[in-house]
């Protein structure tokens, strides 16, 4: 458990970034980590912020099920952006990863700037419950994007690894 001090200081920080305490942590956490472990990371953290969204969802918490599902589809493009060599610190760098996968899928762009909705909505807290569930089948469609494109990065990376060897 860490020392409610650290915790403040930590919240501040990622409040500062306009992000998660897991994404900001996870952030400083990648200076130590190699590429492969980032990847990690972030999609087991997207897996856990889509688990947290179900929960939250159930109880009827729509604002703070919304903001869970926005985590998970940032922490899955910062995994992308790891594989691609690219910046993925912030939320402009996770917009410049899903228009270069617009290559692969030109809906993925659009399917982000749903997500962006449930995020806002975390703030300012205006989606009803009939478009907040409009909003979260599109955010499902497009994590489901992500994580095959991830697969295939994977999977690619992990054969020129083989080749090299």
């Amino acid at each position: 458990m860490l020392p409610q001090s650290l915790l403040r200081v930590l919240e501040q920080k990622a409040q500062a970034k306009n992000l998660d305490l897991g994404l900001y942590v996870a952030e400083l956490l990648s200076t130590d980590l190699d590429s492969k472990a980032k990847v990690e990371l972030y999609s087991l953290l997207s897996k856990e912020y889509l688990m947290e969204s179900e929960e939250l969802t159930n109880k009827g918490n729509i604002k703070e099920a919304g903001e869970r599902l926005w985590n998970s589809a940032f922490s899955l493009l910062c995994a992308l952006g790891e594989n691609m060599g690219v910046q993925h610190a912030g939320y402009r760098d996770v917009r410049l990863i899903a228009e270069e996968l617009a290559k692969q899928d030109s809906e993925i762009p659009y399917l982000l700037d749903n997500a962006e909705v449930l995020h806002s909505n975390f703030y300012h807290n205006f989606l009803s419950e009939r478009s907040f569930s409009e909003r979260k089948k599109r955010a499902l469609t497009l994590l489901e994007k992500l994580e095959k494109i991830l697969e295939s990065q994977s999977a690619s990376l992990k054969a020129r690894t083989s080749e090299r060897s």
